[in-house]
C-alpha cells in the first residue's frame, strides 16, 4: 500500500499527464495573458541571465517558463517527471526553433545529479505541490547540487501573504482528488534554502498587480508589475513570492 505522500505524488502525476496538452491554455485563462511574461521578466532580471549561462528549469512542465528564457541562455536543461509534458515541450521548442533545450525525465523529490555545469536555475510553482517538508528540501538540495559555486537560483511559489490572510484562505489545501497545495511565507522560503545549503540573497514579489489581470493598459500594467516586484516587501502583497539563492 502506498503512503499518503506517495499516493498524492502518484495522483498529481496522473493529473499532469492527463492535462498536459491543456495546461498552458488553462494557466493563461486563470492568470491572464500577460502574467507569464511578468514571471519571465522578473526571473530574467533577478538572475541577471547572460548568453553564456546554462540554465536548469526544475519542474519545467510543458515549458511555459523554459521556452521564453531559452533565447537568453547558452543552454537550458529542462527537468520534469511527466513524460507527456516533456513531449509537448519538445514539440513546441522545435516549432519555435529552439535548439538549446535538453530534456531530462526525473522525479525532483528523489536525489539526482544533472550532467551539466549549471550556472542559473529556476523552479516555478513546483514546491507548492510537494506534500512533505522533506520532499521540498530534497528538491532544493537537487537544485543546489546542480549549481556551480557562485551559481544562482530563483524559486517561485504562491505566497501566504497579506491578502490571502485577510480573505481567510487556508495556508494549505488537501481536498479530495484536487492537487495538494501549500503556500509559503517569506521566512519559510528563506529557511528552506538555508536548510538545503543555499544562501538566500533576495526576496521578490511576483504578481503585485495580479488582481488587475492587466485588463486596462495591459502593456503598461505588466511593465509596472515587473518594476513593483523588485520593491522591498513586495513578496508580502504579491500573488507569488520568489527567493533568489546562491551556492557559495
Amino acid at each position: 500500500m502506498l503512503s499518503e505522500p506517495d499516493e498524492a505524488s502518484r495522483h498529481e502525476l496522473e493529473i499532469r499527464e492527463a492535462e498536459a496538452s491543456q495546461y498552458e491554455e488553462r494557466y493563461t485563462s486563470q492568470h491572464g495573458s500577460r502574467f507569464t511574461g511578468v514571471e519571465v521578466a522578473v526571473l530574467r532580471a533577478a538572475l541577471a541571465l547572460k548568453p553564456s549561462d546554462v540554465l536548469a528549469d526544475f519542474g519545467c512542465g510543458t515549458g511555459r517558463i523554459t521556452r521564453p528564457l531559452a533565447p537568453y541562455c547558452r543552454r537550458v536543461v529542462a527537468i520534469d517527471r511527466s513524460h507527456q509534458s516533456l513531449e509537448i515541450l519538445r514539440k513546441r521548442a522545435k516549432a519555435d526553433g529552439l535548439e538549446n533545450i535538453s530534456l531530462v525525465e526525473a522525479d525532483l523529490t528523489k536525489a539526482m545529479t544533472i550532467e551539466a555545469e549549471v550556472t542559473k536555475a529556476v523552479c516555478v510553482e513546483v514546491l507548492q505541490h510537494v506534500l512533505t517538508p522533506e520532499g521540498r528540501r530534497t528538491v532544493v538540495e537537487n537544485i543546489r547540487r546542480s549549481l556551480v559555486p557562485g551559481g544562482r537560483c530563483g524559486i517561485v511559489n504562491e505566497a501566504y501573504g497579506i491578502f490571502r490572510q485577510i480573505r481567510g484562505r487556508p495556508r494549505e489545501v488537501r481536498r479530495g482528488r484536487a492537487l495538494f497545495f501549500h503556500t509559503f511565507t517569506s521566512s519559510e522560503l528563506r529557511s528552506l534554502l538555508t536548510s538545503a545549503g543555499l544562501t538566500p540573497r533576495r526576496m521578490l514579489g511576483c504578481g503585485v498587480l495580479y488582481w488587475s489581470r492587466y485588463r486596462f493598459a495591459p502593456r503598461a500594467l505588466a511593465v509596472l508589475d515587473e518594476w513593483a516586484a523588485l520593491l522591498p516587501g513586495a513578496e508580502r502583497v504579491a500573488k507569488f513570492s520568489a527567493v533568489i539563492g546562491e551556492k557559495t
